[in-house]
This record gives structure tokens, sequence and C-alpha cells, in this order.
């Protein structure tokens, strides 16, 4: 089931019935961005992810959902790593320190990363923008970060 708020400015208590079913399970997720209007398409590239802190604060990255749409489906390595292994720590996806996923203070870094398909990992060297959603790191928060392919308006 899939419920949506859709008041940016005003929350929203929920109750669920169930005819007919007993719920074995329940699990909820919040997921928010920058504006209430923010996707991820042929018009805003590149990489939407979702990204959690865990119990000892750390950053880590989500291998679902993560939605990805780069030219000749060159993915950047480190996508592929997150795609592979559910929760990386963030030091271990990005190499800049400097970066909150990384324990640093600047929501935004620029990579220069191998980029390419399974098949041929390292096709070309891709300059991205990687964006973390600014948020409090409480244990069990999510936040979204983005990939996108650097513009000279970055610099």
């Amino acid at each position: 089931m899939e419920i949506t708020n859709v008041d940016p400015d005003q929350p929203v208590e929920i109750e669920v019935s169930l005819s007919g079913m007993t719920a074995k399970s329940a699990a909820g997720e919040t997921l928010t961005a920058p504006e209430v209007d923010s996707v991820n398409n042929f018009e805003a590239p590149n990489t939407v992810g979702l990204g959690e802190v865990g119990d000892d604060g750390t950053f880590v990255t989500r291998s679902w959902p993560l939605f990805s749409n780069f030219d000749r489906n060159h993915l950047p390595a480190f996508l592929r790593e997150v795609l592979r292994q559910d929760r990386l720590p963030g030091e271990a996806v990005f190499s800049d320190l400097s970066f909150v996923m990384c324990g640093g203070p600047d929501s935004d870094i620029d990579l220069t990363t191998p980029a390419g398909t399974t098949a041929c990992p390292c096709v070309e060297e891709l300059k991205v923008r990687v964006s973390a959603e600014p948020m409090r790191p409480t244990s069990g928060s999510q936040f979204l970060f983005m990939v996108r392919v650097s513009t000279p308006q970055d610099n």
C-alpha cells in the first residue's frame, strides 16, 4: 500500500482498516525532497537515491530505491557499488570526506569518476555533482541524495 500526503505544509494522521485481513507486519518510509515537485526524469537527470542514518550516526546508502537515467546507461562506478550492496557507509561510496554523507559539512561535492555499464565499467570519465538533502543526523532518519552530470554553473 502506498499513501501520499498531497499537502506539503500540513502533516496528516491516517488510520488504515484491513477488512477481512490481518496484518502480519507494517512498516513506513518517508521520502522527502528539496521541492514538492522534485522529480527524476529526462528534464532533471540523473540519479535520485535514498540514504539513511545508522544507529551509530553514520550515513549509509540504500540500494533501493535508486532511480538512474544516464546517457548510454553509463552509470558512475560508485553507483554500481550502491546497487550491489545495501547500506554501504558514505565513506565507502564517496571519496570526499568533506561531504555530509562522510561526516563532513558539505551537502554538495563534485567528483570525477569512471562510468560505464556492468559489461564495460570504465568506458569514460564522468564529472558529477552529488548533493544530499539537508537534515539533522538522527538515527533511523532517511534522506534523498542526487547525482547528476556537472554543468559549467557548478564551478
